[in-house]
């Protein structure tokens, strides 16, 4: 498999060789023809198959300059669009094509000024675009494409009224490009009740829901124990750089305090941070060799670093996709990966349920967690408690 078999651009060819990819995925191999026929797509594809590539390219090879905008991406969080923008930027830099990030939490008039100027490609998070839409700025019912990037996810988040909202208003005729790591009831809903021409849909499905490198395994602890067994885990694994996911803003705060004060190298993003000081933390752990991003699941859709060699689970992912989406962010670029969860007792159900819609095994493992019984549990929660 070439990318010269499915993409006649000479001037993109050299910019995707630029960016060190030699060939396609089956994935974009399958999908980009499908696209440039003019077939809306559905792709369920695990994270790490390069599903950014498999919707840009055929939207930059057939996109041409004339300030309307012709395409919008719709993804969920300011990471990844961001991400996505610096991919799309890479690739049309010999392209006479502009491309645009939108989203929230900054100035709306710098953003709108520069698209009433003309911009080809708007990339964005689904508030900031409906906002733009709202002014009449950003003008859907011109657009060739509406990509939806990681569907499962922003349906999750509670974006279903924003994601129809925003297809409401793109033209007729469009290609509606739907990526997603898994394919829920309430997809092929909004599929079937939004994508026009339901014969010209071409379905995509990988039959890995996670990649196969990756090793899942987890231990059970009592919630008082929770940081002595992550701080037990670290002693005795070999990774030098991963992720470790809470699902609260404090939860991550307190671990990234306890990381700091044992010598771990951390560095903390959640929601609640300032956008400079997420991007700050995006752009020092991508650089690091070594360290630990903490975080909530912001970082868990589509943010794609390709030497993160383990994902940790402090808390167990609300359900069973949350966790298909944090563990993709190891093992990418057929590296080899680990993910480990802690489990409270009485989590058993969870567990079966992550194994059986992943269609994976985890092994428990067991942790001598006496060398950090006396951390101090209260020395870091028990400062809020006392305020």
């Amino acid at each position: 498999m070439k990318f010269e078999e499915i993409c006649s651009s000479e001037k993109l060819l050299d910019s995707i060789k630029k960016m060190g990819f030699s060939k396609p995925t089956e994935m974009q191999y399958k999908v980009i023809p499908e696209i440039t026929k003019g077939n809306s797509v559905i792709v369920r594809a695990r994270t790490a198959t390069g599903k950014t590539l498999a919707y840009l390219i055929p939207i930059l090879q057939s996109a041409v300059h004339g300030g309307n905008v012709s395409a919008i991406i719709v993804l969920p969080t300011r990471e990844l669009a961001l991400q996505v923008g610096d991919v799309a930027k890479k690739l049309s830099k010999n392209l006479d094509i502009t491309t645009m990030v939108v989203y929230g939490g900054v100035s709306l008039k710098p953003q709108s000024d520069r698209i009433k100027k003309g911009v080809d490609i708007v990339i964005g998070t689904p508030g900031r675009i409906i906002d733009l839409l709202n002014r009449d700025v950003l003008k859907a019912w011109d657009i060739k494409f509406l990509v939806l990037d990681e569907a499962d996810m922003m349906l999750s988040m509670g974006f279903k009224r924003d994601i129809e909202y925003i297809i409401s208003n793109a033209q007729k005729g469009r290609q509606t490009l739907l990526f997603s790591a898994t394919i829920s009831e309430e997809i092929k809903e909004l599929a079937k009740r939004y994508m026009e021409n339901q014969e010209k849909v071409s379905r995509y499905e990988e039959a890995e829901i996670i990649g196969a490198r990756i090793k899942h395994i987890y231990a059970v602890s009592s919630t008082s124990y929770k940081f002595s067994a992550l701080l037990a885990y670290l002693h005795k694994t070999d990774i030098r750089k991963g992720i470790v996911f809470s699902n609260t803003k404090y939860n991550s705060l307190v671990i990234y305090k306890i990381l700091k004060d044992y010598g771990y190298g951390a560095m903390l993003l959640h929601g609640g941070l300032q956008q400079k000081i997420r991007e700050n933390a995006m752009r020092r752990f991508r650089s690091e060799k070594s360290g630990f991003l903490v975080t909530t699941d912001v970082a868990s859709r589509g943010i794609d670093i390709v030497d993160v060699e383990g994902v940790i689970n402090f808390d167990a992912p609300n359900d069973a996709i949350t966790y298909v989406h944090r563990v993709g962010r190891s093992a990418r670029i057929e590296n080899d990966g680990v993910a480990f969860t802690i489990f409270n007792y009485g989590q058993t159900d969870k567990i079966r349920e992550i194994e059986d819609f992943a269609r994976i095994k985890l092994k428990e493992i067991r942790l001598d967690i006496s060398e950090f019984k006396e951390m101090g549990f209260g020395r870091y929660v028990g400062r809020r408690q006392r305020r």
